[in-house]
């Protein structure tokens, strides 16, 4: 096993490598940029138009949007994407595993009272768990997401399967519905379903699929932006969206829950390759 601190688009970041695989973490929103287990190709993908600073987003990776999702509050998606987070640990598991550990306290008044801790496992799969502890004295109404973007070879070929059946809100016309089979791409996706199950994106060039389980969420968030969203996101390349899709572990809209004073609640994604379809 080996880590080390070094730059990564300007950024610093921790690089890990073990016998299973690598990843890349950097300290500006304890952003998780590189997954690749050995002898594979990369699980994540960053568009190549990204900022790259601070107090910017990084758009691709795995994005901490915390202590809310999307528009529950200002700035978009929280406050943890766009701050510098600290370090507290690295460990090596008895199997091997490296286990990275970080700390976050908004620096702001306001939510002060938050503590945001993420364990990272880097090993044959690579696992985020997001625990947050509410130190005030009242409860706190909290969305969050763990906002995987993944590597795919043409959006317009793969699939996510495990969500038949499931309820779930059409973000873009506010509708309530039900996935009927597997779900595919050939427009504009936002939607956020209502379960806790496990999904698997289902890749046939690649020859591969990506199963994307979780835990202490009630809702999994499955985006593309297609072709006219694209174009006008200044951070994202108008061809882009063939090549990656989002499945997020997430606790947002009506899945947001109430953190009473004194308690914590951990968010966890765990992302595993299987060779094959």
């Amino acid at each position: 096993m080996s880590t080390r601190i070094a730059d990564w688009n300007g950024l610093p970041a921790v690089y890990v490598e073990n016998e299973f695989s690598e990843a890349v973490v950097t300290l500006h929103g304890c952003h998780v940029v590189s997954f690749a287990p050995r002898g594979s190709r990369e699980v994540l993908w960053v568009s190549g138009k990204s900022n790259f600073a601070d107090g910017k987003p990084i758009r691709g990776g795995i994005p901490v949007c915390w202590p809310w999702f999307g528009g529950a509050g200002q700035p978009a998606h929280g406050l943890a994407r766009l701050s510098r987070w600290i370090q507290t640990g690295s460990t090596e598991t008895e199997n091997g595993e490296t286990v990275l550990n970080f700390a976050f306290v908004p620096a702001t008044e306001e939510f002060a009272f938050l503590l945001a801790n993420m364990k990272i496992t880097v090993g044959k799969s690579l696992t985020l768990e997001l625990k947050t502890t509410n130190n005030g004295e009242e409860d706190y109404k909290m969305s969050e997401a763990l906002h995987t973007y993944f590597s795919v070879s043409k959006i317009e070929q793969v699939s996510i399967t495990g969500l038949d059946g499931v309820s779930y809100t059409d973000t873009l016309d506010k509708t309530e519905k039900v996935q009927q089979g597997d779900i595919t791409f050939s427009a504009e996706t936002d939607s956020i379903y209502h379960t806790g199950n496990a999904a698997k994106i289902v890749d046939p060039e690649f020859y591969r699929t990506i199963l994307v389980e979780k835990g202490g969420s009630n809702s999994t968030v499955v985006w593309n932006p297609w072709i006219e969203k694209s174009k006008k996101m200044a951070d994202y390349g108008d061809e882009e969206y063939h090549e990656m899709v989002c499945v997020e572990a997430a606790n947002a809209w009506s899945g947001a829950y109430i953190l009473k004073a004194g308690e914590s609640h951990t968010l966890m994604t765990r992302i595993s390759e299987i060779k094959g379809i």
